[in-house]
């Protein structure tokens, strides 16, 4: 059974030891936006790609900084893809950050 989804937290005050390096969805909120919905083969990676290395030109949907904030959670290997979670949350979610386009594979 995959582990529940974290407390959303800053993603830039992130403790990336404390992130597993699991396959899995993360979730992007800024105020009252739902912003993105990612899946990866590495969490972790992914965290420490996105907001641990300084990246200025990424404006986050014109978000603050300050207003970010990042949820994850492992997935077990199975049969259901990556893609697949992902496409059933932007579905539900509707994020401003993902393609409609990917809701439908």
């Amino acid at each position: 059974m995959a582990k529940k989804a974290r407390s959303s937290e800053s993603p830039f005050d992130i403790d990336i030891t404390k992130v597993p390096t699991n396959r899995g969805l993360y979730w992007l909120t800024g105020a009252d936006k739902r912003l993105y919905v990612g899946e990866t083969d590495n969490l972790r990676e992914r965290v420490e790609v996105q907001f641990t290395i300084k990246n200025d030109g990424f404006k986050f949907w014109g978000t603050p900084r300050d207003e970010l904030r990042l949820s994850y959670r492992p997935l077990p290997d199975e049969t259901i893809s990556l893609a697949q979670h992902q496409s059933r949350w932007i579905s539900k979610w509707n994020p401003i950050g993902n393609y409609k386009a990917l809701a439908s594979r």
